[in-house]
């Protein structure tokens, strides 16, 4: 049975940080932070995935697209732990158009609270 999912809504900042590659030669991710700020539940976050776009880790245009989207496109961020049952964890990016949802699939999801309160 899946867990239920971290919901952030209202999203006031959102950027993509540090991209760790483990060879440049493969373009293999093995890590990919998301900067994210939000007023539901309120504060600034950081979403770490490990070892995203799976299963071959690479980002392609998914990070492209990942790396354009601006905080006013989105509508709220969904991260689904990693169930016993399931392969992988996931994140959803849902736009405030229906049918611009983001999934990315990760080997498992870390969500840190910040405390920098320069992210407006």
């Amino acid at each position: 049975m899946e867990k239920s999912p971290n919901i952030f809504r209202d999203i006031t900042y959102f950027s993509v940080g540090d991209v760790e590659i483990r060879d440049p030669r493969i373009d293999y991710i093995t890590r990919l932070t998301l900067e994210i700020g939000s007023e539901l539940p309120k504060g600034k976050y950081s979403l770490e995935l490990i070892k995203p776009f799976q299963p071959l880790c690479r980002g392609g245009e998914k990070l492209n697209k990942l790396k354009s989207l601006d905080h006013k496109d989105i509508d709220s961020i969904w991260t689904f732990p990693k169930p016993d049952n399931k392969e992988w964890a996931r994140i959803e990016i849902r736009g405030k158009m229906s049918d611009k949802t983001i999934f990315i699939k990760c080997n498992r999801i870390q969500v840190v609270p910040r405390i920098d309160e320069n992210i407006n």
